[in-house]
């Protein structure tokens, strides 16, 4: 039979969620094509479904074996791992990957909260500084670092120091992007630096994304505070 043949039996099966068949149709087109990254993705995905943990992670390592350069299958298994409490084996994945890219953020990232479980305060925070300055790393997920910190360093001033360093290399790597500046808006904002903070949003309605009526509001309200009348 031609490949398009096994192809379109593996989708019967999976329509029927009969997992197995799949998988044993989806060996049977690899004998023919090869290892592919489309077929291995979806044998991953059906031992997902079936619970089988191994399995789903062998299919990863035969990714990584034949795309070595490729890091987001090393990527993968470890937040497979994470996901599955066995951070230490996640752990040792994403130091494989800063060896091989030191500046990878997501790596970087994750090796951060690692190392703030474990209480290793000084490392965390320098894999925060290279995840945070790097223009790969999504706004959302440097959005989300920083609420958190925004929330838990009211009153720290060691923590409110870092948290804006944090801020600042946000904007320098997303400066088109209105969430930079409006969250850095807001921890001068808390910090009663109004002007600081009217400048930032002032930034922020500029860009296509900042455009918002919760944005304008902060900026009618600081003005009020700033007792800038012409400009309110």
């Amino acid at each position: 039979p031609k490949a398009e043949t096994f192809e379109t039996l593996a989708a019967v099966y999976m329509e029927m969620r009969d997992w197995p068949s799949a998988v044993r149709t989806l060996d049977a087109l690899e004998k023919k094509t090869g290892i592919t990254e489309e077929v291995s993705e979806q044998k991953k995905q059906l031992y997902l479904e079936m619970g089988e943990l191994e399995k789903a992670i062998e299919q990863l390592d035969r990714l990584i074996r034949a795309y070595p350069a490729d890091l987001k299958y090393r990527l993968e298994k470890a937040e497979m791992y994470a996901a599955n409490d066995r951070i230490e084996e996640a752990r040792e994945l994403w130091k494989d990957v800063l060896k091989r890219y030191p500046e990878q953020p997501v790596a970087n990232l994750r090796l951060a909260r690692y190392f703030q479980a474990q209480g290793a305060y000084d490392k965390s925070y320098s894999c925060l500084k290279v995840a945070m300055a790097s223009e790969e790393l999504d706004i959302d997920d440097k959005v989300a670092v920083l609420l958190n910190m925004y929330i838990h360093s009211e009153g720290d001033s060691a923590l409110t120091a870092a948290t804006f360093e944090l801020a600042e290399l946000t904007v320098r790597s997303a400066p088109m992007d209105a969430k930079s500046w409006s969250v850095k808006g807001d921890l001068h904002m808390r910090d009663e630096q109004f002007e600081d903070a009217y400048e930032c949003f002032a930034q922020a309605v500029e860009l296509p994304n900042g455009n918002k009526y919760e944005i304008w509001e902060q900026m009618l309200l600081l003005s009020g505070q700033l007792s800038e009348w012409s400009r309110l």
